[in-house]
């Protein structure tokens, strides 16, 4: 717990692992992935999880967004304890409390910039037309509205991404190496735009890289190699 300013008032964690275990299977053998004894966010942070790729870190925010349920251990993110709710449960969990940005971005081919945009939204029934354009027009993307995926450059189709994951501002925003594509010049972009949009709506952000420069644009910087115990045993088994 902390305290929120001066009124003794204690703020809960946004995101609360205690004794979290992962173990996934690979073929015919299995091996432990994530063995974090505890770990908190509290409402408002950005984060950076860092850390060599094939480590973990994407599993951990797929257990954080209950897409995946961990062997053993507790996850409460934005007060609900993930392992107690069943697959659908946790659906309309994520669609209404978590905006996710993709490392592959999966945005529909078939659609424009603005009705992908309007399509995440619409998962938490909370579609906003004036809030969509106006995120995309955030991320300098006035004049491409209606373009699909295909007319865009990848840094326009990431910043699409990242409107789309805010479009619903939702409590949580978990981003799995939002610019591991991008030249220097878009990385800054892409982590500028997506800070400054998570601090408009109130988001905390739990972002994930192995990009030096991307973590020094980051206060709090968190060594997945210290979070994941036992390390680099589980790293190597991974």
């Amino acid at each position: 717990m902390v305290q929120a300013g001066n009124t003794g008032a204690e703020v809960s964690p946004i995101i609360e692992v205690r004794d979290l275990k992962v173990k996934l299977a690979h073929g015919t053998a299995a091996s432990w992935v994530l063995d974090i004894p505890h770990w908190n966010v509290h409402p408002g942070e950005q984060a950076a999880l860092f850390g060599r790729s094939g480590c973990g870190k994407s599993t951990l925010l797929h257990v954080l967004s209950g897409v995946l349920m961990p062997t053993s251990g507790s996850v409460r993110v934005c007060g609900t304890d993930l392992t107690t709710l069943d697959e659908a449960k946790r659906d309309a969990f994520r669609a209404h409390k978590i905006g996710y940005v993709f490392q592959n971005l999966n945005l529909l081919p078939g659609y424009t910039a603005l009705e992908n945009v309007l399509l995440g939204a619409s998962f938490s029934g909370r579609v906003d037309r004036a809030k969509a354009v106006s995120l995309l027009k955030a991320m300098d993307l006035a004049d491409r509205l209606n373009q699909p995926p295909n007319a865009l450059s990848l840094g326009e189709q990431q910043r699409v991404a990242v409107a789309r994951a805010l479009v619903k501002e939702p409590e949580l925003v978990l981003a799995d190496e939002p610019t591991a594509s991008l030249d220097p010049r878009n990385s800054a972009r892409v982590i500028d735009l997506l800070q400054a949009a998570c601090r408009g709506c109130g988001s905390t952000l739990v972002l994930v890289t192995h990009e030096p420069e991307v973590l020094t644009r980051f206060e709090r910087q968190v060594p997945f190699r210290d979070l994941n115990r036992p390390g680099e045993e589980v790293e190597r088994r991974r």
